[in-house]
């Protein structure tokens, strides 16, 4: 593959990753410059002190406990770095090196060779090899004016390990590694881009750079022009997002500035607006992804990406959600004080009754408003087409100003069983652990796919369909209908038709406290409230039970409203209304189509829809 750059004129100078000199020169003054920058201050000397001697470092037990361990060590070096610069104290440089040498002597880099037995250094390139990668590139980059010749000789002893691991499990010809080219894995990114930082840091010292850098931009093409498909969003959700793009980020901005040139994946209009894709999917701070790992808070480097390509909408967002201490797993703080710009940065303008959908993705939202709103829902369409995936399609997040009211169950810890041949078993992965229409007791198959398409009802009724008709074997028919009423209430409808009599459910998950009056729950959070009225065209019953979480964890209730008898059909109105005042909703049969009447905080409306659930021709 050819390279888009060249380093044969020479990179620039160090640093020369995604971290620019100027950045460095302002670190002594620049908690005087904003009090914004006191917090993640603080958290970066904190942090910086308890490093000071790297036996200190926590020993992890349990799943994946060498890449947390990779995390935490590349947490300690960049903060110490940080504040080396930051007040020029020697103790911070030297405890940064003795971390180095630490990863240069530990025996296994890899939890999977360590189960394995397997201490052949050479055995595999997975995650902790890229994340070490990237924390020996960093290191040996910010501090390379001012390193001593045995300092330097610790770091390249350390690098022979990546470098010839890396080379082995990537031949031009041959088996690789599975996550090489991947378009729709974190792995591609973290692992091919922590190795391409570390052939960018050390080109002078590795003749192997320019090989290595050919094989990171042919395994990071398929990653970064997949967003293509999906309009800039994430199958694998809004944490994997995160890490993913964290390392994509770093190795691109990395490139332009070790060469010079504007990298052409960075200019892709899907980069641009796969930045919106966390903030749609984590309104007011709360996760509503699907999938693994659904948490987010914002990332410095993500910020970085926003200034780099002048969204001064984002890089406000950005600002005003970062929470010093949010994220232990990397060194957010340390990089704050680094790559986020003095001043607040540009509010991006309200938008009302919002409705955005990725569409490859089919995932969509919608909001009273959009940022900030006080209603919003998350809506999951698509497939489930990689590792991190759950049973999850036509489910959705409903949240009530910084409150989610219903929500996916979803793992909250990796155990042994998590990626074993029965994942799919463990309950936070399946159909009973999310918020969808049971038929006979069963959810989608893990094979299917079904589109979600844009529909309106009127003026400030923005709303989506979901046809499932093969989600579910032996299901006839299934449309699932979202719909925002003028930013008042969010409707759910279901429409489902069976060739034999069978059972009927419609499942909610809940970490609110329900109050059930027939069938009208108040849901009472902390802080929001959020009234929810039930309704069917057949007799139904509304019972609460407990989730079965593997996990300890606060409870959640599980709602469950189901048909009393048999049916070969059955119409499911779910009204989701912010505050105490419960709305009221019907529904019918209307020949092939569905009928609705909804009145809602003295607004009332009538739906007629067709058997496909979208709005009937007048």
């Amino acid at each position: 593959m050819k390279l888009p750059f060249s380093l044969q004129g020479n990179p620039a100078p160090h640093p020369r990753l995604y971290v620019r000199r100027e950045r460095f020169e302002r670190l002594a003054s620049i908690t005087a410059e904003d009090p914004w920058f006191h917090p993640p201050a603080e958290a970066t000397t904190a942090l910086a002190e308890k490093s000071l001697d790297p036996a200190t470092l926590p020993e992890f037990s349990g799943h994946n406990r060498h890449l947390l361990r990779a995390r935490e060590t590349q947490t300690r070096v960049v903060s110490l770095i940080v504040e080396f610069f930051r007040t020029g104290d020697e103790r911070y440089r030297r405890a940064a090196l003795a971390h180095i040498a630490m990863i240069r002597d530990w025996e296994y880099w890899s939890w999977i060779t360590w189960k394995a037995g397997n201490a052949d250094p050479l055995a595999i390139f997975d995650l902790s090899y890229g994340e070490n990668s990237a924390t020996l590139a960093i290191a040996w980059d910010w501090l390379h004016d001012r390193l001593s010749p045995e300092e330097r000789a610790v770091f390249l002893q350390a690098i022979e390990r990546p470098v010839r691991s890396f080379l082995k499990h990537t031949p031009w010809e041959g088996p690789r590694s599975w996550w090489y080219g991947l378009a729709r894995s974190n792995w591609n990114a973290v692992c091919a881009g922590g190795i391409g930082m570390l052939a960018l840091a050390f080109a002078e010292e590795l003749p192997e750079a320019e090989e290595i850098l050919r094989r990171v931009e042919d395994s990071i093409t398929p990653f970064m022009e997949g967003l293509r498909a999906t309009q800039g969003g994430w199958a694998e959700g809004v944490g994997y997002w995160n890490f993913g793009m964290r390392y994509a980020f770093m190795y691109l901005l990395s490139v332009e500035t070790a060469t010079g040139i504007r990298h052409p994946f960075i200019e892709l209009p899907e980069t641009r607006r796969s930045l919106y894709f966390p903030f749609d999917f984590c309104p007011n701070r709360q996760p509503c992804g699907f999938g693994d790992a659904n948490g987010w808070a914002p990332l410095a480097i993500h910020g970085a990406m926003a200034q780099r390509l002048g969204c001064d909408d984002l890089v406000g967002l950005h600002r005003a959600a970062f929470r010093a201490g949010a994220i232990a797993s990397w060194p957010n703080d340390a990089e704050a004080l680094l790559l986020v710009s003095a001043g607040a940065g540009a509010p991006p303008p309200p938008e009302r009754n919002a409705a955005r959908l990725y569409e490859g993705l089919d995932w969509g939202v919608l909001a009273d408003r959009m940022p900030n709103p006080t209603l919003y829902a998350a809506i999951r369409g698509g497939k489930m087409d990689h590792g991190h995936g759950h049973i999850d399609l036509t489910s959705y997040h409903l949240v009530v100003g910084d409150e989610r009211a219903i929500f996916n169950v979803g793992l909250n810890e990796y155990l042994d069983s998590t990626f074993s041949p029965r994942r799919f078993e463990v309950y936070e992965t399946t159909a009973q652990s999310k918020n969808v229409v049971l038929v006979n007791g069963l959810g989608a198959i893990r094979e299917a796919e079904v589109r979600t398409r844009r529909v309106d009802s009127g003026p400030g009724c923005p709303g989506y369909v979901i046809e499932s008709n093969t989600a579910i074997p032996g299901v006839n028919t299934q449309h699932r209908l979202f719909l925002l009423l003028e930013g008042r209430a969010v409707l759910v409808l279901d429409r489902v038709q069976l060739p034999h009599e069978g059972r009927f459910e419609s499942r909610l998950h809940t970490e609110m406290d329900p109050h059930l009056t027939g069938s009208t729950v108040l849901l009472q959070g902390m802080r929001q409230r959020c009234s929810l009225t039930l309704a069917s065209d057949r007799p139904c019953g509304l019972h609460l039970a407990g989730a079965l979480i593997t996990s300890p964890r606060e409870p959640v209730q599980v709602l469950r409203w189901i048909t009393r008898g048999l049916h070969e059909s059955v119409i499911f109105a779910a009204l989701h209304v912010p505050g105490e005042e419960a709305g009221e909703v019907e529904v019918a049969s209307a020949g092939e189509g569905v009928r609705a009447r909804v009145r809602v905080a003295g607004r009332e409306y009538r739906l007629s829809l067709t058997s496909e659930l979208t709005p009937a021709t007048p």
